[in-house]
């Protein structure tokens, strides 16, 4: 079994864990007898737990780029700029407030991580902010650069806040609020 193939079983089955029992409840000892695996196997492949949700976080949104690029290709920009905010959305959802939190807690202390992951999607969604900009579909003449960087800001700092207000909102409705009235969208995406 490859390497990668070990991680993504690992992580699996670590956030079956976590979303059964609670992030903080489960040790990485418990990991490692679900997995019947040692400690110095887990941290073969994985460094410390925290990693875990970083991952699972990680390899669902990167998964999703494929399909985004696609719709670029077919010239519908506004469908990957919607696909890739739902897909964030999706993963912070299927995580729970939780769970989400204590990612994001950890990516905090590690600034290198998150702008490192994040230039794939800051890259897909200033493409798609520049066709949009000449479909004159959106008013916004600020840079797409600038542009994909504060919609990722906003993001995060909505996900933060819906994580830490438990879920009590809806993160899909509250983002897109922000979204058009920074875009200045001329019709919905």
């Amino acid at each position: 079994m490859n390497s990668e193939k070990k991680r993504q079983d690992i992580v699996r089955v670590a956030m079956d864990l976590f979303t059964q029992f609670g992030f903080e409840k489960v040790s990485v000892e418990d990991i490692c007898k679900k997995l019947n695996i040692s400690k110095p196997t887990l941290y073969k492949y994985v460094s410390k737990k925290e990693l875990l949700l970083s991952y699972y976080y990680q390899q669902e949104a990167l998964d999703c780029l494929p399909k985004l690029y696609d719709f670029l290709d077919q010239d519908r920009p506004e469908a990957a700029l919607t696909s890739l905010f739902w897909t964030l959305h999706r993963i912070a959802l299927e995580m729970g407030p939780e769970l989400y939190g204590a990612y994001r807690g950890y990516t905090l202390f590690d600034p290198d991580y998150l702008s490192c992951f994040q230039n794939p999607q800051v890259r897909l969604i200033e493409e798609c902010l520049e066709k949009l900009q000449e479909k004159r579909f959106i008013s916004s003449l600020i840079h797409p650069h600038k542009l994909a960087t504060i919609l990722m800001d906003i993001n995060e700092g909505l996900c933060l806040s819906w994580a830490s207000a438990k879920g009590d909102f809806d993160l899909a409705s509250t983002f897109q609020d922000y979204a058009e009235s920074l875009l200045g969208l001329k019709q919905s995406i």
